[in-house]
């Protein structure tokens, strides 16, 4: 008991934000490493230094030049002038680095780097600028600290099945930041996904899926594919090449040679643990994993083999180094042929070697004459479920093998959840609500797109199932409980709805980005498809989604204040905020012209509109400019200002070189947006805003961005919130925003969710309808948040349905009202009664007394005797009481003479011959009535269709509107008496407890989220105890009012089971105590009661 409440005490303090909660959760139930040839040499253990230096000797042997290759000789120092790197450049640098991460050798953190002064960034810029004008990479910057990385699935005894990952100096990575930034336009191909802004595996994994496997798969010509594996390709980069092929690209010749230093001669040492280190190599071929930019070298190299395929007339496409290799039609196995053998060519003359055993073919949607496909004559593998960057593909239609896989790794992940959570004891909701949305959902939404609108419903249901166990686990439900139900607990959207949202957002940007991308979705969601008609219902209802354009960086010379002089919040007075407001313009006067603007939204028309007023200098007159256009935020309506504003200052012509321009807004969403920008992708209006910003900048105009608030009385600011209120319908009108759009989408998306929910009955929909339960209904104790659950659900094995399920001795009548107890006398044991749903156990027939061997018996007897159809007698026989004690085996008598016979079935043929009219045979069968056609069963509730037939109507049901009103599995009917309603409204026993909890009358759906509900129901149960338990006179605890009498045999024979068989299994104490309190698997728990 007392390692239990510890382990309890600890799974509650569980943090979500604490690196040691996600250790203990990642141990939880994970195998021991058996001993490698890393550690155990010849028989006997090796420290880990021998160990780190097998791992440093393997790497070198691969990231050794070829002997045909050339060493790279220095190209002579350019003549040119020299582009330095700019204190800009150095800042965005610094704003893009990521906190929280490993140092390199030389121990500086990027913490530290981010919070240099200003003079130390001047001298660190001037250190940068001299590094790349001499060509020279400083020696600390090219040693490395090599840190292995267990590949996914690999053997952890070969040293081949770790990825070396190099810990560089954090300086080195800085500037190579710097450089990515001119150099990373080197790589334009549509043909590569990897290690490139605004592409990820998604776009490989839709190129593949838009050639296999589209929606119209009849109309798809056979199609083989060759997924090619390439033997430690980063570290076979050649650098002799490498610096040719930049030299080819016309790069700046001070970033060549600066780049051959930054690559030649890398010293580096391979790390087992904290403190054992290697013996320290040198690498002389490769780029270093890890760095800044090693990937983008590497994209550099490869496309020199993406032109060779190109000119091949196969298809292609690379993710990394994972190339995909395509050909369609009867011709195929000739175009394969010619690709592999480019390739061929290109890795002999580039020492880049091809792991032909891993290296694989998929004939897709072929059945016969296979094509045969060969590298280098020897002829390569089939695979019918290839995998390609976590994704596995069948060879037909659909996408059942990678449904298989996504189950079978979340249910480990639900395993670890279950230890460290049941009914009484365990980690917040929350806190377990995080762990499952981090370890289960993310790896069943990663990359939807690519099986969405192909995976079957069956496929849908599995994984909604699963998301459903998770919800069940945060919410302490029963494991019948309904799945939606569930998911509405636990806050949680079920997967089919995230994944069309998913799916759709990857469909309107690709659209929007437009070129091979856009040509990949469109055919992978035609708009015949669910993913096409929602966005077609969108663009019809709102008009056009606005396109997506490359933004620049912001002029630095520009400035961005998004926040007043003093410091003042907005739950302060109007009074002070306009002090504040009116202090801060003021202070930033003189200025030759004000640009006021404010926009406004309405959500019921989903209509935003904007507006600019433009003052000149000592004049109080101003100009107006009034914009409108769809969507769904009021950082569309001020962008929208913005660029009416801007766009009508420039037009006028009125600034020029010297003059000042003060841009006044109350939006500090905007304002931040704008500070916080750098070169990427966005809206053309938000581009269009910063280009004009940079054009007037570059003008000499001097232009300041002030944060002011809004309806606390500042004069022209309130002038310019009644413009953008009055714009609304004006014609100048925006095309809709893709977030917009996003949002739109979602909104759709759950109306239709909800829509099929209210068309199924269940007693939370009936007494909180679609309300999910947030943080805020939470009471902190996770009894009661887990009680809490139960009572809106009605499923407990505490009170009604399932409690009667779980004891089928319990009566139907409410415990409390027809047996209260009481202090004075303990109730006698009720006798354990036969489960339910065997068949092996004696049975009486219910409508002669006599006592048969077993159910299948007894079924025959009704039908052959009293004329019963089958299925009318096995419901009998079903809710029959068990039959009395007594021999099975012995002679049978005739219940209606003293004769005895020996088998049942003499027995039945007796009665039917001497004892017809007593037995009452053929009572239950029908008398012949005359033909009539058969009446209808219903018209639908959603359509204006009319089954004849009761599953006809289900089916019809199920196939257009995709609803299922059968019950869920496992699920009665709720005949119970004691149900919660009963026992908090109704039942006369809690008549005090209703007036001690402030109970209200049913009808008010607030207090089924209060405390007072699990409160009650705590106090309720508790009277149900033995008294006898009570050692100290006095009611027991929560936690024992709660316990099972079955609980104390399942953790003892559970725990025997673990210690003697499964100690692989057990990695830490914690897992041990988890298991010792039942939570181990089911697997376990069956086999230590077997």
């Amino acid at each position: 008991m007392h390692c239990k409440n510890e382990w309890g005490k600890a799974c509650a303090d569980m943090k979500t934000s604490n690196s040691a909660t996600w250790r203990m959760l990642h141990n939880i139930m994970s195998t021991r490493p058996t001993p490698t040839n890393l550690v155990v040499e010849g028989g006997r253990e090796i420290p880990l230094t021998s160990a780190a230096n097998h791992l440093v000797s393997f790497f070198k042997t691969k990231a050794t030049r070829h002997p045909r290759a050339k060493v790279p000789q220095t190209p002579p120092r350019p003549t040119g002038l020299l582009r330095a790197l700019t204190r800009h450049e150095l800042n965005v640098a610094l704003g893009c680095m990521s906190h929280a991460t490993a140092c390199g050798p030389d121990d500086v953190y990027n913490e530290a780097l981010a919070h240099l002064p200003k003079i130390a960034r001047v001298a660190l810029l001037r250190t940068f600028n001299r590094s790349l004008s001499r060509g020279i990479v400083p020696r600390e910057w090219k040693r490395g600290t090599i840190v292995p990385i267990l590949k996914p699935g690999k053997p952890s005894g070969r040293v081949d099945s770790y990825r070396p990952v190099t810990l560089t100096s954090t300086l080195a990575k800085l500037m190579e930041r710097i450089l990515h930034g001119r150099l990373r336009h080197l790589v334009q191909s549509d043909n590569q996904a990897g290690f490139r802004a605004d592409r990820s595996s998604t776009d490989a994994l839709m190129w593949l899926r838009a050639h296999v496997q589209p929606t119209n798969a009849s109309k798809t010509p056979l199609t083989s594919a060759v997924f090619v594996d390439f033997s430690r390709a980063f570290d076979s980069v050649d650098h002799d090449l490498l610096l040719k092929r930049l030299q080819q690209l016309d790069v700046d010749p001070y970033l060549v040679r600066w780049t051959l230093s930054f690559l030649r001669d890398r010293q580096v040492r391979a790390r087992m643990g904290h403190r054992h280190y290697s013996r320290v190599k040198t690498f002389t071929c490769g780029v270093p994993q890890g760095t800044v930019l090693g990937p983008l070298l590497f994209n550099v190299f490869m496309d020199v083999l993406s032109a060779d395929l190109d000119r091949s007339g196969a298809q292609h496409y690379f993710y990394a180094d994972d190339l995909t290799i395509i050909a369609r039609g009867r011709d195929r196995e000739l175009v394969l042929n010619q690709a592999l053998d480019a390739l061929d060519h290109w890795s002999r003359a580039h020492f880049m070697d091809v792991n032909v055993g891993k290296t694989k073919v998929c004939n897709f949607r072929s059945r016969s004459d296979a094509p045969v496909v060969r590298y280098r004559g020897t002829e390569l593998a089939v695979d019918d479920a290839p995998k390609l960057l976590g994704v596995t593909f069948n060879k037909h239609r659909g996408f059942g093998h990678h449904t298989q896989t996504m189950k079978s790794k979340c249910q480990k992940s639900l395993l670890q959840l279950s230890a460290i959570c049941n009914t009484v004891l365990g980690a917040s909701r929350d806190a377990i609500r995080c762990f499952h949305l981090a370890m289960v959902t993310s790896y069943m939404q990663y990359a939807c797109a690519a099986w969405f609108g192909i995976a079957s419903a069956t496929d849908l249901a599995t994984l909604d199932s699963i998301q459903a166990r998770g919800a069940r686990l945060a919410c302490g439900l029963p494991a019948t409980t309904n799945t939606h139900d569930s998911l509405l607990e636990a806050n949680l959207d079920s997967v089919s709805e995230t994944a069309k949202y998913l799916t759709y957002k990857t469909f309107l940007l690709s659209t929007l980005r437009g070129g091979s991308r856009a040509d990949n979705v469109t055919r992978c969601f035609p708009p015949s498809s669910e993913i096409g008609k929602l966005h077609t219902e969108i663009t019809e209802a709102y008009g056009p989604v606005e396109p997506l354009t490359d933004a620049p960086s912001l002029n630095p010379r520009i400035r961005i204040r998004p926040c007043t002089l003093q410091a003042v919040t907005k739950e302060m007075a109007d009074s002070v905020k306009k002090r504040a407001s009116d202090e801060t313009i003021a202070h930033r006067h003189p200025a030759d012209y004000e640009l006021w603007t404010d926009g406004s939204y309405v959500a019921e028309t989903s209509s935003v509109a904007g507006a600019a007023l433009l003052f000149a200098k000592g004049i109080e007159s101003y100009t107006t400019v009034s914009v409108c256009g769809k969507g769904r935020s009021s950082l569309r309506s001020e962008c929208l200002a913005l660029h009416a504003g801007l766009h009508r200052v420039i037009a006028d012509r009125t600034l020029h070189r010297g003059q000042r321009l003060l841009v006044a807004s109350d939006s500090q969403s905007l304002l931040t947006a704008l500070r916080c920008h750098t070169a990427r992708t966005t809206n053309s209006t938000f581009t269009e805003c910063v280009e004009m910003l940079n054009g007037l900048a570059d003008r000499g105009v001097k232009i300041c961005l002030q944060f002011v608030f809004g309806h606390c009385g500042v004069s022209r600011n309130e002038l310019a919130d009644v413009a953008s209120n009055a714009a609304h319908g004006c014609s100048t009108r925006y095309p809709l925003w893709h977030k917009d759009a996003l949002s739109i989408a979602r909104g759709k998306i759950a109306t239709e969710a909800s829509k099929k929910l209210e068309a199924r009955e269940s007693h939370r929909r009936r007494v909180v309808g679609l309300r999910p339960t947030k943080t805020k209904h939470l009471t902190g104790v996770r009894l009661l948040d887990c009680l809490a659950s139960q009572a809106r659900t009605n499923w407990s094995p505490y009170w009604g349905d399932l409690h009667r399920t779980m004891s089928p001795s319990a009566p139907k009548a409410c415990r409390f009202c027809s047996n209260p107890p009481t202090s004075s006398s303990v109730a006698p044991p009720i006798a354990q009664s036969r489960k339910r749903g065997r068949t092996t156990d004696a049975v009486e027939c219910p409508e002669c007394s006599i006592v048969l061997a077993s159910r299948s018996s007894g079924v025959g007897h009704l039908r052959a005797t009293h004329g019963y159809p089958h299925q009318e007698a096995l419901r009998l026989l079903r809710s029959a009481p068990p039959a009395p004690p007594g021999d099975r085996t012995g002679p049978h008598k005739c219940p209606y003479c003293p004769r005895k016979f020996r088998f049942v079935p003499t027995v039945n043929r007796h009665v039917v011959e001497k004892h017809r009219d007593e037995a009452r045979i053929r009572r239950a069968r029908p008398a012949a009535q005359p033909a009539t056609s058969p009446t209808p069963s219903g018209p639908c509730h959603l359509c204006s269709f009319t089954s004849r037939t009761k599953a006809g109507l289900t089916s019809h049901l199920l196939r257009t509107h995709n609803f299922d009103r059968r019950l869920p599995k496992r699920h009665r009917s709720n005949d119970c008496e004691e149900s919660v309603e009963h026992l908090l409204f109704h039942c006369p026993r809690f008549s005090a407890l209703r007036i001690k909890h402030a109970i209200r009358p049913p009808g008010d759906p607030d207090q089924w989220f209060e405390r007072r509900i699990p409160e009650f129901l705590v106090d309720a149960l508790q009277l149900l105890d033995d008294p006898s338990d009570c050692r100290t006179g006095e009611l027991p605890s929560v936690t024992a009012s709660l316990k099972k009498s079955s609980a104390e045999a399942r953790v003892l024979s559970c725990a025997k089971f673990i210690f003697s068989n499964c100690k692989p299994f057990i990695k830490t104490a914690a897992n041990a105590v988890a298991t010792l309190i039942g939570c181990a698997s089911r697997s376990l728990k069956k086999r230590a009661r077997d």
